[in-house]
């Protein structure tokens, strides 16, 4: 990448990779859905070329690098019940939900497993005869 005056870069073509390629490339660290919300929701920069998003790898690093600072610094409810987030390697199961997604999905099982049981009508639990 070149500049043309200070803090303004140029992009040069053959800096930029199409999104497939991306994924190709980097899908280990991320899945095609965090990638997409991430660029609707403009996290990570790109350009549009023949109605395909393309992407340079300073893009790319910087959008990864801003997502280990998030992680170094995440004061979630999770993690005041003593879960954090999941230590399975990249790629090692893919459940197609943004870590936002998988993280408030577990908040909310970590919610339902440590309610106390619910008590039956009559005061005690039923017993089998």
């Amino acid at each position: 990448m070149t500049t043309n005056s200070p803090g303004a870069p140029i992009i040069e073509l053959d800096d930029l990779i199409a999104e497939s390629e991306v994924l190709d490339r980097w899908g280990h660290l991320f899945s095609y859905h965090e990638l997409l919300n991430a660029r609707k929701s403009g996290r990570i920069r790109y350009v549009k070329r023949k109605r395909m998003p393309h992407y340079t790898e300073a893009w790319v690093l910087e959008y990864l690098q801003r997502g280990v600072s998030e992680c170094q610094n995440d004061s979630s409810p999770i993690a005041d019940i003593g879960l954090g987030p999941s230590t399975a390697l990249p790629g090692s199961m893919n459940s197609g939900m943004t870590r936002e997604q998988e993280e408030r999905e577990s908040a909310a099982c970590a919610q339902t497993i440590l309610k106390p049981p619910k008590k039956s009508s009559s005061g005690g639990l039923a017993r089998a005869r």
